[in-house]
């Protein structure tokens, strides 16, 4: 892939999202079949949240998830599995707790154990074709070799035998001690500051939320806690930001209420019955598309790489390696697995979330590699968020996104940005402001974040017999008026390049 590799020195371990669950298919018509494209997948609250939007539809939905953290798929995949097999919902409890939970107790410990041991003996004896035979291969597929060996060797490590009194004691003082490393560290690249995001879970009943004066939630969920010497977590880590918990203080009527309690009830209890509540319907809606046309895939690495590995195997005829290497950090090519390919996973794709990639890998950079992997002729759609502030408004940001004229680069990638060019847009500003201005007076010294969700249609809009005519002036122009640019991602005390002039080339 082009661009220079750095050192990544502080790597954060992204357990559960900390922005509220979206539909991916919000502004895909009906009767257009779901080819979904998860970059930076992280948890499963999207995919859960568009099952259950979708749930009285019939059309085929197709998700590829891409980490490049195979803890995040191995959870994910427990999580699903678990799901389905708790057709009596009689596990519901003990599910939220293994995803959720940041210690558990011995009922979902050992429930942990046994599953993955079960995980691993279907996996253990077969190969990843073999697999794909099983009853959960027919749902949870692999999208290489390499990622079903990585996540299978994780299951066997959560499925090992308990320890006895002696090595729990050892192993929960070195979990602690790497908790403070963790906590060190993030004050010193990250700061000290107040977490008030979860307004945005609460929208537009922020202030209702606010009075609960939540700055984030101890128990906090993640597995994988044997390796976490070089991994930690990312602020605020709360199981709570991936849910809409309006409900719990809307002045809903008694038969609409689903929550036991009565509307005066202001305890943090409330709120998380309500996201139990969501989490339940939406796991369930999940095993009732386990019947239909639905199918995941997984793949760990990096997404841009993964992004150009795809756009080659839809381009080339061949089987033959596209040399494109997993990550920056090692030397192993992708190798998709063909037979797969060849007879039903899709490589262009009529919807792709790239999560907030941008922040970390630069939006020149995330589109130029999404952009060719949009369905042609569809109303294909591509999103991006962006969650670090860079800019003082909107307006200065949109315009330092892609490293020169927004209109112009937007027309080289062959993408059309819809609510830039109407002025217009379905989702409303107004909470973000509120909390921009609640940060600024919490910690003025503090930069807030800023919230910015792209929104971008295919070459289904910008199609046209001059297209490229103007295309090849205007590469021309990019080129060379971006030989001097320099532009680079301070993200925690660290500077990353986010753009290279071989994007430019790619155009």
């Amino acid at each position: 892939m082009f661009g220079p590799a750095y050192l990544d020195i502080l790597t954060f371990f992204y357990p559960v999202g900390n922005t509220p669950a979206v539909c991916l298919t919000r502004n895909l018509p009906q009767h257009i079949q779901g080819h979904i494209l998860l970059l930076g997948c992280g948890d499963v609250r999207n995919i859960l949240f568009t099952l259950y939007s979708e749930q009285n539809l019939s059309r085929e939905l197709e998700i590829a998830c891409c980490d490049l953290s195979e803890s995040i798929l191995a959870r994910n995949i427990i999580l699903f599995t678990l799901a389905l097999n708790d057709e009596k919902g009689e596990k519901r409890h003990i599910i939220w707790n293994l995803y959720y939970h940041f210690k558990l107790d011995k009922e979902s410990l050992e429930t942990l154990q046994y599953h993955s041991r079960k995980l691993v003996l279907v996996s253990v004896s077969s190969s990843m074709h073999e697999w794909h035979s099983t009853t959960y291969g027919r749902l949870l597929r692999f999208c290489d070799s390499s990622t079903f060996e990585r996540v299978r060797a994780l299951w066997r490590s959560y499925g090992t035998v308990d320890l006895d009194e002696e090595e729990e004691v050892a192993f929960n003082d070195i979990l602690e001690k790497n908790m403070r490393r963790a906590q060190a560290l993030k004050a010193h690249y990250i700061g000290k500051g107040q977490v008030t995001t979860g307004m945005r879970s609460a929208a537009p009943l922020n202030t209702a939320f606010l009075q609960l004066h939540i700055s984030r939630i101890s128990t906090i969920g993640t597995m994988g806690v044997r390796a976490m010497t070089l991994i930690f977590f990312r602020e605020p880590t709360d199981p709570l930001l991936g849910f809409h918990l309006a409900t719990a203080f809307a002045p809903l009527s008694k038969e609409h209420h689903s929550i036991s309690e009565t509307l005066s009830d202001t305890s943090i209890s409330i709120v998380v019955k309500t996201a139990k509540l969501q989490f339940r319907e939406w796991c369930d809606s999940f095993r009732s598309w386990s019947s239909k046309t639905l199918t995941i895939r997984f793949f760990a690495g990096d997404a841009i790489a993964f992004s150009y590995a795809l756009h080659q195997k839809r381009v080339s005829s061949t089987s033959r390696l596209a040399n494109i290497y997993r990550d920056i950090y090692h030397l192993e090519s992708i190798k998709l697995h063909d037979e797969d390919l060849a007879k039903r996973a899709p490589v262009q794709f009529t919807v792709i979330d790239t999560s907030n990639l941008i922040d970390h890998l630069g939006a020149v950079n995330v589109l130029s590699a999404t952009s060719v992997l949009l369905v042609e002729n569809t109303p294909s759609s591509l999103y991006t968020e962006s969650l670090v502030r860079r800019e003082i408004n909107y307006e200065a940001y949109i315009q330092s996104l892609l490293c020169g004229d927004f209109s112009t680069m937007t027309l080289l990638l062959d993408l059309f940005p819809l609510e830039y060019r109407t002025n217009a847009s379905t989702s409303s500003a107004t909470d973000e402001a509120m909390l921009d201005a609640i940060s600024r007076l919490i910690g003025p010294e503090e930069k807030p974040q800023m919230q910015i969700s792209g929104f971008f249609h295919g070459k289904h809009f910008v199609s046209g017999e001059h297209t490229w005519r103007i295309k090849s002036v205007l590469v021309l122009w990019a080129h060379s008026s971006s030989m001097n640019a320099s532009h680079r991602i301070q993200y925690g005390g660290l500077i990353n390049p986010i753009w290279h002039i071989g994007r430019t080339r790619v155009l």
